[in-house]
């Protein structure tokens, strides 16, 4: 016969699965489409993380920068070919 802390276990088992799990997957569902990240395919959302790691590693080491400077040269590149569309 199983003892009492025995069917604690299982109950809290069965409440982990049942209750907590469902939480736990729709928060880190939410978390990660907000910070842009598309849980429904994972190989795109390993690299978008990797690429989230890689620029929050570049901000750590000081590389705000390089970072401004990269963000500059992608709008100036927009900017760009928005005013060639414009002018032609």
């Amino acid at each position: 016969m199983p003892t009492d802390e025995e069917k604690i276990r299982v109950i809290a088992r069965e409440v982990v699965r049942e209750e907590i799990q469902p939480i736990v997957q729709n928060s880190v569902y939410e978390t990660l489409v907000q910070v842009g990240i598309d849980p429904s395919d994972p190989i795109v959302a390993q690299k978008r993380a990797q690429t989230v790691a890689r620029i929050t590693q570049l901000l750590d080491k000081g590389g705000i920068v390089a970072f401004t400077t990269l963000v500059g040269l992608v709008v100036t590149g927009v900017l760009i070919t928005v005013w060639n569309m414009i002018t032609k």
